[in-house]
């Protein structure tokens, strides 16, 4: 015979329950609809939103205006569109595509797969095979695929390929950064095995080897604990906490994360926004770091009858992306006073 049981949900963490939160911060203030719940966001600017739709025989890249809503056509193929990332400026992307080996909603590891630049209207293959997790250097000049043990990278300009060996181990570039004019990848292996889970710099420009982040001296790892765009603030993220250092003067001061979002922050996790705000993804939706008050504040958290909401903000904390369970929306930041 088997004995019923039942589930008491807690509560979802408070402001007055738990000292890491904040009850004020940056709000999101929702604008108008711009794409389907398909719809996978590439890139959001200041000046232009990319987003990557299918139609179910197409893959198509739109940029939408942030100011007025309206859409244009970038790309269209018959291939599916996986995945893409773009320049600092969003003119020039690279895109995953795959061709499907049964029906099109379905993925499998006898589907081709390649990626290509495109820049205005034209489109550039990548001599990268079977590329995945692919990315683009903010200047535009490197692009990165992941393999199953290998990061490989690749300059568009004197056509050279470089290669990393991480290991057997899911691994992926998540960031670059401009170094005394070299290109520095930070890549990560393992995200989702916090226990295995590590950060190596990879300066693509130089020679080429591969880093553990822990052997760099920190005053020197800024791939690793990246400045803020301003260079007035560094954020340092490791064991469930984040330091950050004024540059210029100051004390370094820590916030202990709540339990239950500590395992989703760790180098790379949290990119900066603005000079104050960083931008924080857990379990409890999206938020921001406020780090003169060094509390977190959630603006999107996931609902029953919205539990794909996702939240994409513009460097400078103008306009965001908001995706809900109807379709993507533009939005823009309302700072507190």
């Amino acid at each position: 015979m088997r004995c019923a049981t039942s589930t008491i949900a807690l509560p979802a963490a408070a402001p007055n329950t738990d000292p890491t939160l904040s009850a004020t911060g940056p709000e999101l203030v929702m604008g108008k609809q711009v794409a389907s719940h398909r719809a996978r966001v590439i890139a959001v600017t200041t000046k232009r939103v990319l987003f990557a739709d299918d139609d179910g025989t197409h893959g198509t890249l739109i940029a939408i205006d942030p100011t007025s809503g309206a859409a244009s056509t970038l790309y269209k193929t018959t291939d599916r569109i996986d995945e893409g990332s773009c320049d600092a400026a969003a003119t020039t992307c690279v895109l995953a595509l795959s061709t499907p080996s049964e029906a099109r909603n379905m993925f499998s590891g006898k589907d081709k797969s390649r990626a290509i630049v495109l820049a205005g209207t034209t489109t550039t293959p990548v001599p990268i095979e079977q590329p995945k997790m692919v990315t683009l250097s903010p200047d535009g000049r490197w692009v990165a695929a992941s393999g199953k043990t290998d990061v490989v990278a690749w300059n568009r300009t004197t056509k050279k390929t470089v290669t990393a060996h991480v290991g057997d181990d899911f691994s992926r570039v998540y960031r670059w950064t401009p170094s005394n004019g070299h290109m520095v990848a930070q890549v990560e292996r393992s995200t989702y095995s916090p226990e295995v889970h590590r950060s190596f710099t990879w300066d693509v420009d130089g020679a080429g080897k591969l880093v553990d982040s822990k052997d760099v001296p920190p005053e020197d790892d800024d791939a690793a604990a990246p400045a803020s765009p301003g260079g007035t603030r560094r954020a340092d993220f490791s064991d469930g906490k984040l330091v950050v250092t004024p540059l210029r003067s100051g004390t370094p001061r820590t916030l202990a994360f709540h339990p239950s979002d500590a395992k989703f922050v760790h180098p790379g996790c949290c990119a900066w926004l603005d000079e104050r705000y960083l931008a924080i993804k857990t379990k409890e939706g999206f938020g921001f770091i406020d780090t003169d008050a060094m509390k977190v504040h959630y603006v999107a958290r996931p609902t029953n009858g919205d539990e794909g909401q996702d939240v994409h903000v513009a460097p400078g904390m103008q306009i965001a992306v908001v995706r809900r369970g109807d379709g993507m929306y533009l939005a823009t930041i309302q700072l507190p006073k």
